[in-house]
């Protein structure tokens, strides 16, 4: 893009010389400059803390996404490990809170005089990513900018549409003693990542590399996978898109490397109680057991009382 820019003031039709000298130093020193360089070069120097709870669906998202920037545990930002208040009846999650001391994921550090704290996940993602990643999880120029559009949009969704009901799903299958509304909206959840999510991340990929889009989604599916839900996996063997999101997931070193250190995460007995125990298994199954025949009818979809069910509703669109 040209960086000359018009006065049309001075009716001559000049350039402002100064404004093309501060252009071209300030390309130099983007183009020869790593991420950490370039904050230190600016007035705007900042060390940032990010607090989350890696057992949570947004924990192991933002885990995995700055593992692959290559920033944790590199030294380049801070990640601190806080208990979460969980999901609660109302549907508030981890990172609604009130306090904001409370809300996981959170960003916080100091630009020169000024503390900033980002509770938005959507904020925190755009701040790392802008500072960090040198384009290299987005979609590059050469993809359409109707693509480039759905892009930003699905990122925003991905929060909203698939890690909110994640977090609500093991809230209610592990605290909660099961419930419907949970059950039905993961499945939704899960259907939205296979027709919106996943060609939309495919499109805006380059050179089979993978985008913040892949990272934020297939980190939340390779946790419930982890959790041996009965859900996940009857949605992977029926919904090639997401089965496809989940072998990336698994083939990538960060995300596979946050999944390994939750064996190590500080509350031995909630990984326990997710994971090994199996406890999300046994509620999502008495809960095809009891929601069977009259209110499966109900649903529009069929669920026979049997722990091998396949669901039709999970399966892809012929």
């Amino acid at each position: 893009p040209r960086v000359l820019q018009w006065r049309p003031q001075t009716g001559k039709g000049e350039y402002d010389k100064r404004l093309i000298a501060e252009s071209k130093k300030a390309r130099k020193t983007k183009e020869g400059a790593s991420p950490k360089q370039r904050a230190a070069a600016s007035n705007e120097a900042v060390q940032w803390t990010l607090h989350v709870d890696t057992l949570t669906p947004s924990g192991v998202a933002m885990v995995s996404l700055v593992r692959k920037m290559g920033i944790y545990p590199s030294g380049a930002l801070t990640v601190v490990e806080q208990a979460a208040k969980w999901c609660d009846d109302i549907k508030r999650v981890e990172w609604e809170k009130i306090e904001e001391q409370e809300c996981l994921p959170r960003l916080e550090g100091r630009v020169g005089p000024d503390t900033v704290m980002l509770t938005s996940p959507q904020a925190i993602v755009r701040t790392l990513l802008d500072q960090y990643s040198e384009g290299l999880l987005e979609p590059g120029l050469s993809v359409r900018a109707s693509q480039r559009a759905k892009f930003v949009d699905v990122c925003a969704q991905v929060w909203t549409k698939l890690i909110r009901q994640a977090s609500w799903h093991l809230f209610a299958m592990v605290w909660d003693h099961g419930g419907m509304g949970p059950f039905e909206d993961l499945v939704r959840a899960l259907q939205w990542t296979d027709r919106q999510l996943v060609p939309v991340a495919l499109e805006a990929r380059l050179e089979d590399r993978l985008t913040v889009l892949d990272i934020l989604a297939g980190s939340v599916v390779a946790f419930l996978v982890q959790t041996d839900s009965h859900i996940v996996q009857e949605a992977l063997k029926n919904l090639r898109g997401l089965e496809n999101c989940a072998a990336r997931a698994a083939s990538d070193p960060s995300i596979a490397a946050t999944m390994a250190s939750l064996k190590s995460h500080p509350n031995k007995q909630q990984y326990e109680e997710y994971c090994p125990s199996r406890e999300v298994r046994r509620s999502e199954l008495y809960l095809i057991n009891l929601f069977s025949g009259a209110r499966s009818r109900q649903l529009g979809f069929a669920m026979e009382p049997t722990l091998t069910t396949s669901w039709p509703f999970l399966k892809k669109k012929q």
